[in-house]
This record gives structure tokens, C-alpha cells and sequence, in this order.
């Protein structure tokens, strides 16, 4: 409910209007205030209350079936124009009632009041008709800013039709996001000036005028018409040459007597212009207008017909009003024919003349209406024959009224609320009306009526020449896009034909003069002699071109497919037996910032509502792996270096590839980068990845490469359960050798970005060297690399000389290669990353690099476990100097060492690291297994914290968990009274710790009942009993009971950091039937649908605090179980259920509560044929289905035995308990049909509350059932 406070709206008022009061002003604003000296105090209904009256604040609510029309114009003798006009609004209200089929169900009220012009006494009125309940505003006329914020206050429409003063400022207009809320239930029926921008321009595209001259006065409307002109112009290709502009407001006379001097400025604007243009867009003053026409017929140059003035006007066209357009009324009356010829370049866009048949008699109805009550527009008897003339304002007010019906009826329909303001006004913008006058007009979506014009151009008529209309505009079903303009005549131009925007050969003569461009004559002349001296190079040139344009490197996007594991593609190595259909997909359309639609998205495109079956669906794809047999996947360091994995596992043509996107928004493939793709497609090299080739196809940009199943040396290097002994590193360094002479042997000279992460191994481990030779099609596809602390990481391999300069960091030298290399020698012998064990963060270690400190900082190498040579070599390779570091042909010659251990036979040398891999990969299976093992019980018990157990191991065993329907169960809600107060009073951390403590308490408790905790929502908390196992009608009881002790315990709870106060629980229950079921794939819940769920929360929320609120249903079930006191609270209003007779839980007998539950305990049945087991729920009921003649039968294997369950004496000599063999069991001989049977075996199990009690002899039940606290006759008896 919204409330609104007028004392502080006056203040308001106060502000805005800024200016000093009058008395008669002060005079309505202390009435004003007086109306607002109300209490806050409220009634039963939400109403402000005082002794005197009642002010009801509950915006939404309006008299039944009354729609109070509140009008208000100015029709005081001598103040406002609304005794002119003010009857076209009664007569609107009677076109309205006279139509039954308008809002038949709605009496409409309306209610007037003359705001005498004075905007304090209109916003007072508006004060009035609120405090009323009316529904909506028509006017006040003048003004709307200060009543279009009152209006969006209150939520109610307002509909201006006449704004002569206020509506056209910035705080009404302008269509900006602050502003818009201001005026969010305003609309204007009067027309917009600044709209008449795209009537200009449908002007000008219909003549085809490309190039425009704008004279603009400097008010605030024909600046924002000129800005709205800009953008359109801009918009559909028109340019604007120039913008002059001339002072307003604009006058002809000076101290009483007409001058000249705004007509010379009106020529010196046609002095600075005419040279550079032949249409003119004039926006201003009207007197200033005729004086532009004016001077350009009485210059020469401009006096050709050549030109053309485009203009509007705001006063409507009427035919036979010729002087006011010729003359600067009222300061000229004499009409001379230069006048009227001055205005042949003129075309001037004015309101469009009615053309409605009706409009006549609306006049006249009008007048006769402005003489009667409550207008009252006296008539002299010596104009009694004299008309009256109506003002345009009269059409306005009159559709005002209409479009306002019309937005009722829609919002009716739509099944809205009729005092919604925003709803009614919703549905009047951004559409077209049809007005009184005879034509449409539109309505923008900020409530800005757009006029309709006519184009009048002066023509000859009857050898008369005057302004009348040749042209109309066409308005379109949505306004969004400009009107169309129709030529109704022919317009009569001065040289017969329409005039052109510029001359032929251009203003200054441009066009007809023919200028030799040197540049392209220079450019020529080099590409003749640069082809005559290489003639023979260009069919060599030719063929390399022709290769290029075949573009072999290409690959289509619809050959790409995404797989979820290399056994997808090379099917001899899929698992014989699989658990689910693997699933492959084409690559779906990528997001340029993450890989994540890889992950699935496209894969359950088709996938229908499936069962959990199996705990892989608990756990989605982007959580991170904690183990894998390979080791942990991720570091765990401080000082560790990670990475996202950026290549992704696809299949082209069959064949297993690595897939890299390139996050660019569009690629130019150019001559260079072609040749790059080529060279590097044509690289190959055992121990270079090879380059399959590439697709850009925008926004699929990716790199196809070979995949190597090992991943890169940077993550073997990582996984510290790989143990890498000198024959590994040996092979790894000379591959890494072998592949950079290679690179820096070739065209490309360098690689440019080398690092272990680059260093890819594949199945034979064999390193090859990737992600180099594309640095026009993968660089600068981000920042900077230094400017974030991710991209730092990537930084360390780099050498100082690359990152002092950002330009050369992108490319490379073969001299920083060299630097590169020693970082992965040493992160190779090291295993603890680029740099080591050190405290800098990368972007601090990259800082000192670049700084070239001396010595220059670089790992510490003392720590490394390797020969003295090989040191030595790392230290010449990071050598600060480049010029001083070897290249990769003389490091190989000193390594070579490190290769006395390899065979000479490269196939022997791999057989032998298999042989290694495979016996350190047997350890690690082991060790996974046990982890793997461990990691499987922590998903279990999650999953049991998650889901019932029963519902758990449904998904355990891969079974389909399908909704099933409980005919009845008990549903507990409750809630903390002022608990959003206070966590309004309290720190977030305050909050989570009162709640935590007072969770864990319930939590605590409801472990004593059979009830399952659904969820909690903030304070809200919510526990059902009866499912998923059933329990009979034993579930009213358990949650009964449980909300008398949850009840008893919240009392003495106490807040940590408000120990004083108290929670005030509020508790409903109810009991009936409901769906259980596990919804979603991510986080799946086991959630409750029903009726049953809705009226217990609605029992919650109409509840008392600390008192149980509980239904009737519920309440009939506790009768039946007993033991229960409950009293009446009687009739209650629910949303949505109408009136309900409801109880309150006062207490429970204990005692009846324990014997209930002891005797209803859970029994086990074991049965070697049927496995059956019957809870202390369905035991009875399983003894009803053997109903013979009134009797109860108990059945094994075909052998009956009349019982009675229910009697202990019956029970006792059923069992006939007695110690045989430790155990408890029947001592009634079994069936006869079969002697290989046992007897079956009880065990007795207390409820909940007791101890559970597994099969255990005779002395150790009567002892722990003692024990538990309680000891009954039928206990005994049994015993």
C-alpha cells in the first residue's frame, strides 16, 4: 500500500516554484496545508485518520463501480481561455454515457473545478480531488510540470490538452530516464511543436533534397525541433551545411513604434547564407519568418525561384485567414501585393484544418455548452447574433476525454486496475487515435501527441494568389517511423519545375572543373615500372597468389564437431559396455567470453525431462576436478602458475584435432595474413604441432591443430605423482631443441611466445612446439598483456628486452626465444613452476625484470638438482644482454651430456619411457582408487543431506525418481515476526549467525520426529511429515508435536547480539494431500506441490505470533490420534480460499503420545521369499489386507494365523516370544507348504525418540525400553 504525504509535497512545491507567493497564493497554499494536518494513525482499512475527516491512502482502491473524472480549466471572468472551451469536455462526457456499450458496468462521476489561472490554486485543487479518490485528471491547462509530478506520485493519469506555458520545458520533454519517471502518467493531447521535425523531413525526402541551410530561433522548442531535425537528417544521409541562428523572442516594435533592425538581421542572415544553399529550414518566430521571405524577395539573387524556405507554424490553418499569415499582425493591417509575393519560395507546414462533417455542429455545441453551468460564459445582449469563436483547445479537450475512456476500457479488458496511472497511461501511448477534427494523430511513447500537418504553398485561385493546402501527411500505424507525405495538387513552382538542393556544377563551381590528381597519376607510374622490371617475377608471383587464393589452410565451420572425449572419434578404444549414450553435437554459436556453451548446452538441446540416474548429474561439468589418475589437475601452491584450459577436443574429417578460439569480433583476411597461414600450414616438422588449418568464418574463429594426447610439458610438469628421471627430461630438451632450429631455420625466424604451455606432448611422448607463426590472427585479441595480473602469469617466460617494449612483446626475436628456453630448463629440473619457490607475485617478478636491476633479477638456480653444465647453460641462455646468449644450434652441442643415456634407436627410446610411464602409472592407480573411494562417500552423505535416503538411493541404483502422490500428509510453516526490522537494525554477519544458531537448534529438534526438513528460505522454515515414507495418520501428530516443541524452545532462545529481545515464531499447519518429487538437473530439490502447500503457508502468514495456527483437516486427523488440545479461533479470511474455520495448537498429553508411538514402533518383517519389511506405519495396515470375516489374518508362505495387532494379549501370544539363540522370535511353526521355511523374525524398534533397538534377546528390549522412559502394560504384556 502506498501512502502519500501532502505536507511534504507542499515543501516540494515550495522549491520548485522559486519565486516569491503572492497573498492570494499564500492564501492556497495554507489551505492546501490545511488539508494535510492529519495523524498517523490508520484505521482498519489503512486510512489516515483525524477527528474531522478521513483521508484514504490506498491508491489502488476506487468506489465500486464509480470512475470519477476530475476536470479542471480556468473559466473565471478575465482569467484563462477555458470559458471558450470548456464545454467541449461536457460534451465529450455525454457522447460517452450516451453509448451504453462504454464501460456498462462503471457510473461516471465527474467532478470540475476552475483553477482560475493560478498554477498554487490548480496544484491545491488536484489536492482536493485526490483526497476525493478521483481516478484521473483532464487539465489543468497551462501548466503540467509541477501536476504531472504530483499526478506520478499519486499513480494517477493526467491528460493536458492545452500547454501554453509549462509543458513544453525541459522537465516535461525531454525523454530522458529521470525525467520519464516524473511524467510517467502524463500524457499531451495537444501536439508537439518539436514533432513537427519529422513532417520536415518527409518534406525534404520527397522532393529529394540532399543538402540543407537551418535558420533556428534560440527558444527551448524550436532548439530541440532543430536537434530532432539533426539526428533525422543524419540518419537518412541529408547534410546540414549550416546552423545560424537569431535571437528570441523576437518583436517589431521598439518603444511602441516598428523598426527595421530585425529585418536587417534577418538579410544578414540571408547575406551569410544564400551563397552555400537552396533550401532553407527556417524555425522561429512567425513575424520573424515573414521578415526572412521578405528579404530574400526584395534581394535579386535570391528572387529566382531557385530557392525554397521550409517552415512551420503552430496556430491551425482555417481557409479565408490569408492576413494572418501575410501580415505581422497586429502591427501591420494594410495587405499589399509584394507581401503576398514574398512568400512564393514558402512552404509552410501548419496544424491540419478539421475535416470531420461533424465539426460544424461541435462548434456550435461547444458555444451553447460554455454559457451553462458551470462555465457560465455570459452573452451580452448586443452580441447575441455575434459567434463565438472556439479555440483548436476545444478538439484537444474533447479527445482528451475520449482517449482517456477508450485507455479504461482497454486496461478493463486487459484485467487491469482503473486507478492504476501507470497501467491507463500504458496503454494510450505509442499508439494512433482518431480525432475529432476528422484525422489521426499519433501518440509517442512519452506521451507527446504528434500533430497532424498540411503543407500550404501559395497558389493562384480565381487570379487570386494565397496560401492554401497542396499537401497532407499520412500518419503510419506506429508512429515510430516518419509520416508520409501525398501532393493532394500539383505545387506551382516559379521555374515550372522543382528547384535542385544545389547548382549543377556545385556552389563554388567545383564540379565543372577537371583537376589531374597527382597522387594516382605518381602511383600509376610506379606500378607500370615496378611490372616492367619485374616481368619475370610476376608469374612466379602469379602462382604463389593463386595458391593463397585457394585459401588451403580454410576450414568450413560445418566440418568442426565437438566430442566429449577421444573415444568418440576412434571408436576401437570405446568401452565395450556404456552406462549412457555418449552424445556428440555440431559447435554451437560461441559467446566471445567463455567456452562454457561447449560444455553442454548444445549437447541436451533435444534432451526431455530425464531421471537422475547416476550421481554424475549431481555434480556439473564446470565444478573443478579434484583428482584425477594423472594426479591433481590444478596446483595448490602459493606461488603456482594456472591456466584456463583455452583448447578444446574436436573432430575434423575423423580425425582427432585441438580446437583454439580466437576471441576477435571479426577478422580482415588480408594478403598478410594468408601468407602466414600458408607458411605456417606448410611447416612440418616431427617436433612442430602440426597446423591443420583454420575457421573464420565470424564469430567462429578458431585454430585447428593437432592434438597431442599428453597434454602440455607445463601440465606434466605439474603433476608431481609423473616422475620424470633424466631419460624423460633428456628426450624432452632435445625435442624442444630440435623444434626451435627448425622454427628459426625457417621463414618465420622466431617463435615469439615460447613457453611450457606451448610445448605440447603427444601419445609417443614426443614434444612438439605449437601456438607460433599467427600473430596477425591471434594477437591483440585483448590488452595489453601486462595490464592484468592473469596475463602477468603468461609474462614470465618473456624476455626484459620484449617487455620494455609492448610493441615487440606481440612478435618476438629468436634472441628472446633463447631467454625462453632457460626459464622452461629451469622450471624443467625444478618442477616449482617458471620462477621457483619466491614471495613476488608475477606481476612484481615482471616488474623487476623489466627494471634490468643489477644483477639482473632471475631464478635462483643454487636449488636445482642438475649437472654443472647444465646450470651454466641456463645462465648464458637468460643472460641480460641478447647479443650474449647462444643460439639453439651451439645450446644443443652443449647439452648434448644430457643424451648419453638415450638409445640410438628413437623407437627403443620410446618403448622405454612407455615402460617407465606405464609402472609409475600402476602406483598411481592405487592411490587414486583409495581417494576415489573416500570422495565417493563424501558425495553420498552430501547427496543424503540433499535428498531423503529413500529418494537418494533411487538415484544410487540409477532409478527413475518418477512424482508420486500422497493421499494425505502435514505440512509445517513458520516464520520470525519482524524479522525484516530487524535485519534492518542488525549487520548482514549478525543476521547469518542469528539464523545459523536458531536453524541448528530447530535442525536439533526436528531429528526427534519422523518429519523431513524441506528447505529455509531466509527466516522462513518448512518441515513435512507423511512422505516419503508413509506413517498412516501418525504425520498430523509428529508435526504437531514438533511445533509445540520448536514453539516451547524459540522462547528461550536469545540473540547474541540483541539478548534482550525475543523471536516471535509464527506457525501454520495444515494437513491433505500433495505431489513429492526431485526437480532440476543442478542443485535438484526435493520439492512439494499441491493445494495443500499454498493453505499451509496461507495458515502460516494469517497466524498469530507464538501460536500454532492450524486447519481443520489437520485438526480432524489429531481428534482421531487423541491426546491433543486445540481451541477455536474461528473464521479467517485467506487469499485465494475465501473464509476458513481454523484452530489454534494449545498443548498435547504426552503420555498418550508415547504409548501411540510404542505401539505403532517400527517392526521388521523379514521374509526369505518376499524380503518384505513392514514399518511401525504400514504394520497394521498390512494386516488389513488378510481381512477375513471381521478377523485379521497374518499369512506366511499359506499358513494362517488369526491375530488381533492391536491387542496386546493377542500380539503376545502371536509372538510367543522367548530366547532362542539370542534372538527374538516367533515360536508359531510355519507352513507346511514349505519345510525348508524359518519362522519369521520381529524386531522391535521404539519411535524415534527411544533408542533404536536392533534384533537383540529378550532382556536387552525390556531394558532399553525402560531405559527410553517408558514402561506400559501392553510393553509388559508383550515382553
Amino acid at each position: 500500500m502506498k501512502t502519500f504525504s501532502i505536507i511534504i509535497w507542499i515543501d516540494i512545491l515550495s522549491v520548485l516554484c522559486n519565486t516569491n507567493l503572492t497573498n492570494d497564493e499564500k492564501e492556497h497554499m495554507d489551505l492546501l496545508k490545511e488539508y494535510s494536518k492529519v495523524t498517523n494513525v490508520r484505521d482498519i482499512n489503512g486510512n489516515f485518520t483525524t477527528d474531522d475527516f478521513t483521508i484514504n491512502t490506498n491508491l489502488t482502491t476506487v468506489e465500486k463501480d464509480k470512475l470519477k473524472i476530475s476536470f479542471l480549466s480556468s473559466v473565471s471572468i478575465g482569467q484563462g481561455m477555458g470559458k471558450f472551451y470548456a464545454g467541449a469536455y461536457y460534451r465529450a462526457i455525454e457522447d460517452i454515457k450516451r453509448n451504453s456499450s462504454i464501460l456498462p458496468n462503471y457510473t461516471i462521476e465527474t467532478h470540475f473545478q476552475d483553477t482560475a489561472n493560478n498554477y498554487l490554486k490548480a496544484l491545491n485543487d488536484m489536492t482536493h480531488l485526490y483526497v476525493k479518490g478521483t481516478t484521473g485528471f483532464i487539465g489543468p491547462e497551462g501548466i503540467c510540470s509541477h501536476a504531472a509530478i504530483m499526478a506520478a506520485s499519486w499513480n494517477l493519469p493526467m491528460l493536458g490538452y492545452m500547454a501554453v506555458m509549462r509543458c513544453h520545458d525541459s522537465s516535461t520533454t525531454e525523454p530522458d530516464i529521470y525525467h520519464d519517471r516524473e511524467r510517467r502518467t502524463f500524457v499531451r493531447i495537444q501536439p508537439s511543436t518539436s514533432k513537427v521535425s519529422k513532417s520536415i523531413i518527409s518534406l525534404i525526402q520527397h522532393y529529394k533534397w540532399k543538402i540543407i541551410t537551418m535558420i533556428v530561433g534560440s527558444s527551448p522548442v524550436w532548439n530541440k525541433t532543430a536537434d530532432s531535425l539533426s539526428i533525422l537528417a543524419r540518419e537518412r544521409g541529408i547534410a546540414i551545411t549550416q546552423i545560424e541562428s537569431f535571437k528570441e523572442p523576437y518583436s517589431v516594435m521598439v518603444h511602441g513604434k516598428q523598426t527595421n533592425e530585425n529585418n536587417s538581421k534577418m538579410r544578414r542572415l540571408l547575406d551569410k547564407t544564400f551563397q552555400h544553399t537552396r533550401i532553407y529550414v527556417f524555425l522561429g518566430d512567425y513575424h520573424a519568418l515573414i521578415d526572412f521571405v521578405r528579404a530574400m524577395h526584395a534581394k535579386p539573387e535570391t528572387n529566382t525561384g531557385e530557392y525554397v524556405v521550409i517552415s512551420a507554424d503552430q496556430k491551425p490553418y482555417f481557409p479565408g485567414s490569408d492576413n494572418k499569415y501575410f501580415l505581422r499582425q497586429p502591427y501591420e493591417t494594410e495587405l499589399k501585393e509584394r507581401h503576398i509575393k514574398a512568400f512564393h519560395p514558402l512552404m509552410l507546414l501548419a496544424p491540419r484544418a478539421a475535416t470531420s462533417p461533424e465539426w460544424g455542429e461541435f462548434l456550435d455545441d461547444v458555444r451553447k455548452r460554455n454559457t451553462k453551468s458551470p462555465i457560465n460564459l455570459p452573452v451580452f445582449p448586443g452580441n447575441l447574433n455575434t459567434e463565438q469563436q472556439v479555440p483548436i483547445f476545444a478538439a484537444y479537450l474533447y479527445d482528451a476525454v475520449r482517449i482517456y475512456i477508450d485507455a479504461i476500457e482497454e486496461v478493463l479488458r486487459l484485467n487491469g486496475s482503473i486507478s492504476n496511472g501507470s497501467a491507463v497511461v500504458g496503454v494510450m501511448r505509442d499508439r494512433t487515435y482518431r480525432s475529432i477534427q476528422g484525422y489521426d494523430f499519433y501518440i509517442d511513447s512519452y506521451g507527446d501527441s504528434e500533430g497532424n500537418y498540411s503543407l500550404l504553398r501559395l497558389t493562384e485561385t480565381d487570379d487570386k494568389l494565397s496560401l492554401r493546402p497542396v499537401g497532407v501527411y499520412q500518419m503510419n500505424a506506429t508512429g515510430h517511423k516518419i509520416p508520409s507525405f501525398i501532393e493532394e495538387r500539383k505545387v506551382e513552382w516559379l521555374l515550372g519545375y522543382t528547384p535542385k538542393d544545389q547548382p549543377d556544377c556545385g556552389f563554388d563551381g567545383e564540379k565543372c572543373l577537371y583537376q589531374i590528381d597527382w597522387r594516382i597519376a605518381t602511383i600509376c607510374s610506379v606500378v607500370v615500372a615496378a611490372m616492367l622490371v619485374a616481368g619475370g617475377f610476376v608469374l612466379r608471383h602469379y602462382l604463389y597468389e593463386q595458391k593463397l587464393a585457394k585459401l588451403l589452410w580454410k576450414i568450413e565451420y560445418k566440418d568442426l564437431m565437438l566430442v566429449d572425449s577421444v573415444e568418440e572419434v576412434l571408436p576401437h578404444t570405446r568401452p565395450l559396455k556404456e552406462n549412457h549414450r555418449t552424445s556428440r553435437s555440431f559447435f554451437p554459436a560461441l559467446n566471445t567470453k567463455h567456452f562454457e556453451p561447449f560444455n553442454g548446452v548444445q549437447k541436451h538441446r533435444n534432451c526431455k525431462r530425464r531421471s537422475l540416474s547416476s550421481l554424475k548429474y549431481l555434480i556439473g561439468p564446470e565444478e573443478p576436478e579434484r583428482t584425477t589418475l594423472l594426479g591433481v589437475t590444478k596446483p595448490t601452491k602459493k606461488n603456482s602458475v594456472s591456466y584456463e584450459k583455452k583448447v578444446l577436443i574436436g573432430s575434423y574429417k575423423g580425425t582427432v584435432v585441438s580446437i583454439k578460439q580466437i576471441f576477435k569480433k571479426n577478422v580482415d583476411i588480408n594478403r598478410t595474413l594468408k601468407k602466414q597461414l600458408q607458411l605456417r600450414k606448410e611447416l612440418n616438422n616431427d617436433n612442430v604441432n602440426r597446423f591443420i588449418g583454420a575457421c573464420v568464418e565470424t564469430p567462429h574463429l578458431f585454430v585447428i591443430t593437432q592434438y597431442c594426447a599428453r597434454g602440455s610439458l607445463f601440465d606434466i610438469l605439474q603433476n608431481a605423482d609423473l616422475n620424470l628421471d633424466d631419460m624423460f627430461i633428456a628426450s624432452l630438451v632435445a625435442d624442444l631443441i630440435k623444434g626451435m632450429i627448425f622454427i628459426h631455420e625457417s621463414e618465420l625466424q622466431y617463435h615469439g611466445n615460447l613457453k611450457s604451455s606451448n610445448c605440447l606432448v603427444d601419445s609417443r611422448w614426443v614434444l612438439q612446439v605449437s601456438d607460433f607463426g599467427l600473430q596477425q590472427l591471434i594477437g591483440n585479441t585483448t590488452q595489453h598483456k601486462s595490464d592484468s595480473f592473469y596475463n602477468c602469469e603468461g609474462l614470465l617466460w618473456t624476455a626484459p628486452e620484449l617487455l620494455r617494449n609492448k610493441y615487440n612483446s606481440n612478435y618476438g626475436t629468436p634472441k628472446g626465444d633463447i631467454y625462453s628456453f632457460a626459464i622452461i630448463m629451469y622450471e624443467i629440473h625444478g618442477r616449482l613452476g617458471p620462477w621457483g619457490r619466491t614471495d613476488f607475485a608475477p606481476k612484481e617478478i615482471i616488474h623487476r625484470v623489466k627494471m634490468g636491476e643489477d644483477p639482473p633479477y632471475r631464478p635462483n638456480t643454487n636449488l636445482l638438482m642438475c649437472e654443472e653444465y647444465i646450470s651454466t647453460c641456463i645462465h648464458d641462455c637468460w643472460n641480460e644482454d641478447p647479443e650474449q646468449r647462444p643460439d639453439f644450434k651451439f645450446i644443443k652441442y652443449r647439452l648434448k651430456p644430457m643424451h648419453q643415456g638415450l638409445k640410438a634407436n628413437i623407437f627403443d627410446n620410446m618403448l622405454a619411457i612407455m615402460e617407465k610411464y606405464a609402472n609409475n602409472l600402476e602406483e598411481v592407480v592405487a592411490q587414486r582408487t583409495q581417494q576415489l573411494s573416500e570422495e565417493k562417500k563424501m558425495t553420498e552423505n552430501l547427496l543424503f543431506r540433499m535428498l531423503p535416503r529413500s529418494v537418494a538411493n533411487q538415484l544410487r541404483n540409477g532409478e527413475m525418481v518418477e512424482p508420486e502422490h500422497y493421499e494425505c500428509a502435514s505440512v509445517y510453516f513458520s516464520d520470525i515476526v519482524g524479522f525484516t526490522s530487524l535485519s534492518a537494525e542488525s549487520t548482514p554477519m549478525q543476521v547469518i549467525d542469528m539464523l545459523n544458531d536458531l536453524y541448528t537448534c530447530f535442525d536439533s529438534i526436528i531429528g526427534h520426529y519422523d518429519v523431513y526438513k524441506v528447505e529455509t528460505i531466509g527466516d522462513a522454515y518448512m518441515v513435512v511429515s507423511g512422505l516419503p515414507i508413509r506413517n498412516g495418520n501418525n504425520h498430523a501428530g509428529e508435526i504437531a508435536s514438533m511445533s509445540l516443541h520448536l514453539l516451547s524452545a524459540i522462547k528461550s532462545f536469545r540473540i547474541k547480539h540483541r539478548p534482550d529481545d525475543t523471536l516471535k515464531l509464527r506457525i501454520g499447519i495444515h494437513s491433505g494431500p500433495c505431489v513429492a518429487g526431485v526437480v532440476g538437473l543442478k542443485m535438484p530439490r526435493y520439492t512439494l506441490f499441491g493445494d495443500t502447500i499454498n493453505t499451509a503457508s496461507r495458515m502460516e502468514t494469517t497466524g498469530i505470533p507464538l501460536k500454532i495456527h492450524c486447519s481443520k483437516e489437520c485438526k480432524d486427523i489429531l481428534d482421531i490420534l487423541d491426546g491433543y488440545h486445540l481451541s477455536e479461533r474461528g473464521y479467517v479470511n485467506m487469499k485465494g480460499k475465501g473464509e476458513k474455520f481454523t484452530y489454534f495448537l494449545e498443548s498435547e498429553d504426552a503420555i498418550i503420545r508415547r504409548k501411540r508411538i510404542t505401539m505403532m514402533s517400527v517392526y521388521s518383517y523379514h521374509d526369505r521369499r518376499s524380503n518384505l519389511e513392514i514399518d511401525h506405519a504400514t504394520f497394521p495396515n498390512y494386516f488389513d489386507n488378510y481381512l477375513v470375516n471381521g478377523t485379521n489374518h497374518k499369512h506366511c508362505n499359506g499358513f494362517v494365523k488369526h491375530i488381533d495387532p492391536t491387542n496386546a494379549h493377542d500380539l503376545k501370544h502371536f509372538i510367543d516370544t522367548k530366547e532362542q539363540n539370542g534372538n527374538l522370535v516367533n515360536s508359531v511353526p510355519c507352513s507346511p507348504c514349505d519345510n525348508s521355511c524359518k519362522p519369521p523374525t520381529f524386531t522391535l524398534r521404539p519411535p524415534p525418540t527411544t533408542p533404536v533397538l536392533e534384533t537383540m534377546p529378550l532382556m536387552n528390549v525390556k531394558w532399553q525400553l525402560n531405559n527410553a522412559g517408558y514402561v506400559g502394560p501392553d510393553v509388559e504384556d508383550v515382553l
